[in-house]
C-alpha cells in the first residue's frame, strides 16, 4: 500500500523534470529571439539594392583616417563593427551624431567599433563641424572618402548601395551585415543599444 504513495511522486518529479528540461532547452532560443526583436524595433531593412538579402559578407572598405593611416573594415574582424555613411552638409546625419556619439563612448573597446565614413566634404569641414558638436573629441573612428565632390556621395558608400545619407550597417564578428538601416535612428535608445550589445555578445 505504501508504494502507491511513492511511485505517484516518481511520476510526478519525472514529470516536472521533462518540463523544466522542455523550458531550458527553449530559453537560449526565447533569448535569442528577445535580442533579436530589439535590432527589429529599429526598423532595419531585410534588403540591401547592392547587397541583396541579409545576412551577406560586408564588402572590403578602406578609406584614410585623419591621423593620415588607411583604415581597412577585415582589420575589425572579431568585433562588432558600426559602419555609418554620412555627410557634414546632411541635417539627418548631424542629428544623428550626438546619438552615436553615445554608443562610441561606451561601447568602443569592448569589442566594438564605430567607422564614420563622411563623403562629399574635406577633413577641414568635417572636423570643424565635429568640434562644434563635440568639442572633447570622439571616439568614433572617422574617416575621408575622397572620391566625391561637394556635396555628393562618394565610391565607397555606393560600393554599399548608398545613394542618400545616413545609412548604417551593423557588421558582425564574422564580416556579415547583419542589420541595415535607411536614415537616422536615435542609437542611444534602450532598443538600440540592447540590439548593439547582443551582436557584441554572441
Amino acid at each position: 500500500m505504501k508504494e502507491a504513495p511513492i511511485v505517484a511522486y516518481v511520476l510526478v518529479g519525472a514529470v516536472v523534470a521533462g518540463l523544466l528540461a522542455s523550458f531550458g532547452s527553449k530559453i537560449p532560443e526565447m533569448s535569442r529571439r528577445d535580442k533579436q526583436s530589439a535590432c527589429t524595433a529599429l526598423q532595419p531593412s531585410p534588403r540591401n539594392e547592392k547587397l541583396g538579402l541579409l545576412p551577406v559578407a560586408a564588402p572590403e572598405l578602406s578609406a584614410q583616417g585623419h591621423d593620415g593611416n588607411l583604415y581597412s573594415l577585415s582589420q575589425y574582424r572579431g568585433r562588432v563593427v558600426f559602419l555609418n555613411f554620412w555627410a557634414d552638409w546632411c541635417p539627418p546625419c548631424i542629428d544623428e551624431l550626438p546619438h552615436m556619439q553615445k554608443v562610441a563612448n561606451e561601447l568602443t573597446g569592448n569589442g566594438f567599433v564605430m567607422l564614420a565614413v563622411g563623403s562629399g566634404t574635406t577633413w577641414q569641414n568635417m572636423t570643424r563641424k565635429l568640434k562644434e558638436l563635440f568639442p572633447g573629441g570622439t571616439k568614433m573612428t572617422l574617416l575621408l572618402d575622397p572620391s566625391s565632390q561637394e556635396g555628393e556621395v562618394g565610391d565607397l558608400p555606393r560600393r554599399y548601395g548608398t545613394e542618400k545619407f545616413p545609412e548604417t550597417f551593423l557588421i558582425d564578428k564574422q564580416g556579415r551585415v547583419r542589420y541595415y538601416f535607411i536614415n537616422k535612428r536615435d542609437w542611444s535608445s534602450g532598443n538600440a543599444q540592447q540590439c548593439l550589445r547582443s551582436l557584441i555578445e554572441e
